[in-house]
């Protein structure tokens, strides 16, 4: 098979994140056939435990918004014309149980499965929108603020916020971010540990090209990138609980 003429590895391959979109109208059919495609994802039984929620509302965004703003590290979301709430959707599994007169019992592979669920509905969607030339960028701050935007979309108890898809025609093109080479993710029949020689590599090559784009700049380094993320539990331990609270009450806490 040549490679090159594989459109979906292609599409696949060249996929980066956009934080600079277009005014551009999207189609609403153009987005039916993105939501089809996400859910033709595998499903763990077939529980299909997701929700897809299309922020159309300017009023709603502004709620979804300023719900993020004290976890995002710039509004790059805001000129999206596409917002989609990807959530955990335990409501519609439990309904179609007591239409069937039977009980849902809790089970951690439930729970893992309904996560894997969205992700890989998600996944889907983001492929289907770069296939229609739609530039993408996933906002995982959604599930950091779950309890303010559950209040926000009116979710019944079962359904939790996990991210949020934001679609749009692309208005600036990246270079592809750098990945551990495959044979550092491949392992064969056992696990393989990493070397300081590995990482060493991956530092210099994440650090060459962040800085060729000057998203690391002056005596930034990969380091302080790393030091900040891992700064964010400690800034967020109070509305960790919150989050925690929120899972115990629509069952995805183990």
């Amino acid at each position: 098979m040549n490679l090159l003429r594989n459109t979906v590895l292609q599409t696949m391959c060249n996929r980066r994140s956009i934080r600079k979109f277009k005014k551009t109208h999207v189609r609403k059919h153009v987005i039916d056939h993105i939501l089809v495609a996400a859910q033709r994802a595998p499903s763990g039984c077939n529980f299909q435990n997701y929700s897809f929620i299309h922020i159309r509302s300017l009023k709603v965004r502004r709620e979804i918004m300023d719900a993020v703003k004290p976890f995002l590290w710039s509004a790059a979301i805001e000129n999206a014309p596409i917002w989609i709430v990807v959530c955990v959707d335990l409501y519609r599994l439990t309904r179609l149980l007591e239409y069937q007169r039977l009980k849902y019992r809790s089970y951690a592979g439930y729970v893992f499965r309904s996560v894997v669920d969205a992700a890989l509905a998600t996944e889907n969607l983001i492929i289907a929108a770069e296939s229609f030339g739609l530039g993408s960028l996933i906002v995982g701050m959604v599930f950091e603020a779950m309890a303010s935007v559950s209040q926000i979309l009116s979710l019944p108890r079962g359904v939790t916020p996990l991210m949020m898809a934001c679609l749009g025609r692309a208005d600036e093109y990246p270079s592809l971010r750098p990945r551990w080479p495959l044979n550092k993710v491949l392992h064969v029949d056992r696990y393989r540990k990493i070397t300081n020689r590995d990482i060493g590599k991956y530092i210099r090559t994440f650090e060459s090209t962040m800085s060729k784009e000057r998203r690391f700049e002056g005596h930034y380094k990969y380091r302080d990138h790393l030091e900040r993320l891992m700064m964010v539990p400690i800034r967020n331990r109070v509305n960790e609980q919150h989050i925690l609270a929120l899972l115990r009450k629509n069952g995805l806490s183990l």
